[in-house]
């Protein structure tokens, strides 16, 4: 499909059972598994109640994989410091 800035934006919603997503992490897609491990932490950041800050080692071993088929986005967070710091007052 081929849009421009003039077209109007449209929503798609569609949900997934949990039978559909694999039995472990370890079996998704990396991109799955990437996209998984970013959200993880940015609920870690904002202090969300849905946050698990033990699995920052987790978080950091899925970003920092060395490619991630050659995908900028992803590769850009690699570099990413996943340790949390007290929050200024």
């Amino acid at each position: 499909m081929e849009a421009t800035e003039a077209d109007p934006a449209y929503e798609v919603s569609s949900s997934l059972a949990p039978e559909d997503l694999g039995t472990s992490e370890a079996n998704l897609d990396v991109s799955l598994q990437w996209a998984t491990a970013v959200a993880s932490f940015a609920e870690i950041l904002k202090e969300s109640p849905y946050a698990d800050p033990e699995r920052l080692s987790t978080i950091a071993d899925v970003v920092a994989r060395p490619v991630f088929d050659g995908n900028p986005d992803e590769e850009d967070a690699a570099p990413l410091p996943l340790s949390r710091s007290p929050r200024a007052a």
